[in-house]
């Protein structure tokens, strides 16, 4: 989405501490990403940040203390089989969030007792214990998996909240000094079923919903693991206002062979909601019917409803 609008994706700050019970142990572990907090960065906005606390980090005179969370508006699961018998994953290790890519991101480490070094004594560790720190946090490799089959994936978009930021005193999305700030730059005071909100003025909504429509659609895995790209092509694509009639298009039947074993047949089903075929379908799916045309028509379609949405009238 970024890459469309011609924009970065917002600084991450990846935090390192020393072993404070070990004291000669001198390689540094992980600690925390550090975000901006900052509804300005569209991939902050749509991807949601949290502060617990503001441990680590050096006091200013007007930090606000309190615990500041945003809940993305767009709930995204994982790829997961069309059927269990239509898909099979291989465990390997894995980087869950990787920003070894982005100049504007940066690391930084504690010492021993938790201080936080100044980038010459960090640079001077590193060089004198020679070690080297990586903007990116890794998951366990017994829970890492490379998907092989028919897999799907749904996104759901909370479109009431998609472009509006919480101001509830008690559960604040922002901190109160970035509120003024928003203001000041034109975010609209609103109200929706959330409560109290700041929206994103409509010159903002008019750069990002052209640039969501064609995320959604085009994604692509990024990695630095060049050698083990996979395309995972899209086959179809359903859109609907209605969850299950999206789980009702694109499905799996089950039935039994000859020998009575189970197998599984993947179905597209245009009956019920949108559905949108793309070519490789017929690769995999039988009388499925594609169109060339068929991703730039669900994204003109997903583009068209989030333009239709009242964002600064919401409540009547």
């Amino acid at each position: 989405m970024v890459r469309q609008m011609g924009i970065s994706r917002a600084p991450v700050q990846f935090q390192y501490k020393l072993d404070k019970k070990d004291l000669k142990k001198a390689s540094p572990v992980e600690d925390i990403a550090l975000q901006q907090l900052d509804p300005r960065n569209v991939d902050e906005l749509l991807g949601g940040w949290m502060k617990a606390t503001g441990k680590g980090t050096k006091k200013e005179d007007d930090e606000y203390l309190g615990v500041i969370k945003r809940r993305s508006p767009l709930s995204i699961s994982a790829l997961h089989p069309l059927h269990p018998l239509l898909a099979s994953t291989e465990r390997e290790k894995a980087i869950s969030f990787d920003r070894t890519d982005d100049g504007g991101s940066s690391v930084r480490l504690l010492d021993h007792e938790g201080n936080l070094m100044t980038k010459e004594e960090m640079l001077a560790y590193l060089d004198n214990h020679d070690l080297t720190l990586r903007k990116a946090k890794y998951i366990d490799s017994r829970k890492a998996n490379r998907a092989y089959g028919l897999f799907i994936y749904d996104i759901a978009i909370d479109i009431e909240r998609l472009f509006a930021v919480s101001i509830d005193e008690t559960q604040p999305e922002v901190e109160p000094k970035r509120q003024q700030k928003l203001r000041e730059e034109g975010w609209i005071e609103g109200v929706n079923t959330y409560g109290p909100c700041l929206i994103a003025p409509k010159e903002i909504r008019d750069k990002v919903i052209p640039a969501l429509a064609e995320a959604l659609v085009e994604w692509h895995i990024v990695s630095n693991q060049a050698t083990k790209y996979s395309p995972m092509e899209t086959l179809a694509v359903s859109i609907s206002e209605k969850a299950n009639q999206v789980n009702a298009a694109i499905r799996a039947k089950l039935e039994t062979n000859e020998n009575g074993r189970p197998i599984a047949t993947p179905i597209l089903d245009n009956r019920v909601g949108e559905l949108y075929i793309y070519l490789p379908a017929e690769s995999y799916v039988n009388g499925a019917n594609p169109s060339a045309t068929a991703l730039e028509d669900a994204k003109a379609s997903i583009l068209k409803k989030l333009e239709a949405f009242d964002y600064e009238n919401q409540i009547a």
